[in-house]
């Protein structure tokens, strides 16, 4: 479970012939629990909160007329 977002932050952009790359730092708060079928927690504790560091990459073709970005990286 996402519980927070404390920082998203680009960390670097370029652009390599008509694509351009960021990449954007992230440090979050979660919980992370693993659940039989039935909803019992077999694994974590709901009330145990982990800071969580990730660098994610999205790339996007500047000469496309489609506005989405892709993640190349995690």
């Amino acid at each position: 479970t996402l519980v927070a977002t404390r920082k998203a932050e680009i960390s670097s952009a370029e652009l390599r012939g008509s694509n351009a790359e960021i990449t954007v730092d992230f440090e979050t708060v979660q919980i992370h629990l693993v659940k039989d079928a039935s909803g019992a927690i077999l694994e974590g504790d709901v009330s145990q909160q982990e800071r969580v560091e990730d660098r994610w990459v999205f790339v996007r073709n500047l000469k496309s007329t489609a506005p989405d970005w892709k993640i190349s990286e995690t």
